[in-house]
């Protein structure tokens, strides 16, 4: 593998993280918090949980040659669309509720785990998709693995860009991004949901 097809991995990899969904998904945690270092640690532990069931995935299918359903795969990114509709909901209520002072803000410990589990959802999601291109492009299994896990890492350098991005907002604006956030995450649910139903 050369540094050229290294390079070109961690480019998709970041590439990957900036996809409407995955903006969508993390923007709705990353507002809540007001510290860099707390929002950071979203988008990082988001993009290790993406990796993880990326890596996790992709391994069993390249080495059983496990065929996925097409049907089974649609299903799955369809429960991409409800997980961002259901997020979104929550991050609305959440907001309001804050705004009311009728709930206590979440601990980042708590946060950082619900990040996880979203980005563990997506690479469930995406792991069919990057397998056929990981087949196209090495023979060696192996090699394609090491690959994927490439890109994986490029999706977490991505998402620390994203979070990064956060910083340069003022903190007090933050609960009003959670609430457009939270908005646009159930208008990409919706959407991926209906270009899903399409697809069946």
């Amino acid at each position: 593998m050369t540094l050229e097809m290294i390079s070109i991995g961690v480019l998709l990899g970041i590439r990957h993280a900036f996809e409407p969904d995955h903006l969508a998904a993390i923007s709705t945690q990353v507002a809540q918090e007001n510290k860099f270092i707390h929002q950071l640690k979203q988008g990082i532990a988001w993009g290790v949980g993406h990796t993880l069931f990326l890596v996790v995935i992709a391994s069993i299918i390249l080495l059983t040659q496990l065929h996925i359903p097409k049907n089974l795969e649609l299903i799955i990114e369809c429960s991409i669309g409800i997980l961002l509709i259901t997020i979104g909901i929550y991050s609305i209520k959440r907001n309001v509720a804050t705004e009311k002072n009728t709930t206590s803000a979440t601990s980042t410990l708590t946060a950082t785990k619900k990040s996880f589990l979203i980005g563990s959802a997506h690479g469930l999601a995406g792991s069919s998709a990057i397998v056929l291109l990981v087949s196209t492009l090495f023979s060696n299994k192996l090699t394609g693995l090491v690959y994927i896990l490439i890109v994986g890492i490029g999706s977490i350098v991505g998402m620390s860009l994203i979070t990064s991005l956060f910083r340069l907002l003022p903190s007090q604006k933050n609960k009003r991004i959670e609430q457009i956030a939270g908005v646009v995450s159930i208008i990409v649910g919706i959407l991926v949901i209906l270009k899903t139903i399409n697809l069946f």
